[in-house]
Parts: structure tokens; C-alpha cells; sequence
């Protein structure tokens, strides 16, 4: 193979490796519509901020029952969650460590930047803007 073929070989490997990265960059700036695991994680834990029904999760978190489940059980399971029973009806809490794991989660997306979060939390933490 000559020089010229070599070099130009490069120079398109290059360039499509460029064009890759640039791709893979717009995809990150890009608004998702799909939530991500973390991103559905932290709308429960402030759905159940205060205190709330499964059935009120899962509708205001916009989620399946069989979604719903699996992410209460895995919560429930890293403590992030804990359910009292209020007037005989399995009411859902965030722990102290769900709570800490929140404002952690809102101060990435504030650092990273919200372009490209669901999730848009006011200064006192309570009220969100769904983009």
C-alpha cells in the first residue's frame, strides 16, 4: 500500500471518529423523552416527600403497576422508602437517606445543567416544572 493510501486511510478513519464524537456529544445536549432509572428514582422519592398512596406514585409519577413495583421494591430494599400503615392503608415515606439522595440528585442536574433533565426543581425544593 503507498503513503498516499495510507495517509488518506487516516485521515477518513479520523474524520468518521470525529463525526462519531460529535454525534454522541448533540445526543447528550439533546432533550430525552424517555426518563432515565435515576431520573424516575428521584420523582418518587419527591412524589412521596410527604407522605403518599402507591396508586398516588404511580399516577403522578406517570408509571406502570409492574414499574412501580419493581422501582418501590428496589427503594424499599435500599432504604430510600419506608411505609406506614396511617387508618389501615400502606402509606409511603421517604427516608432521611431518600431525602439526602434527592438533593443530591438536584444539585448534579443544577451543576450539569437542566437542558436535558425532566425534572426542574424551585428554590424550595418543592414544586417541579415538567419540560
Amino acid at each position: 500500500m503507498s503513503e498516499a493510501n495510507t495517509e488518506q486511510n487516516q485521515s477518513v478513519s479520523l474524520t468518521t471518529s470525529q463525526v462519531g464524537l460529535e454525534e454522541r456529544l448533540a445526543k447528550l445536549e439533546t432533550p430525552s423523552k424517555r426518563r432515565d432509572k435515576l431520573c424516575i428514582i428521584a420523582e418518587i422519592l419527591r412524589i412521596v416527600k410527604e407522605g403518599v398512596l402507591k396508586t398516588q406514585i404511580m399516577y403522578r409519577g406517570n408509571l406502570s403497576f409492574e414499574q412501580l413495583t419493581d422501582y418501590l421494591n428496589f427503594m424499599l430494599k435500599k432504604e430510600l422508602l419506608e411505609i406506614k400503615q396511617i387508618n389501615g392503608k400502606d402509606i409511603y415515606f421517604a427516608t432521611e437517606k431518600g431525602i439526602k439522595i434527592l438533593n443530591n440528585y438536584r444539585e448534579i442536574t443544577e451543576l450539569v445543567g437542566t437542558d436535558y433533565i425532566d425534572i426542574l426543581y424551585s428554590k424550595d425544593g418543592k414544586t417541579f416544572v415538567r419540560k
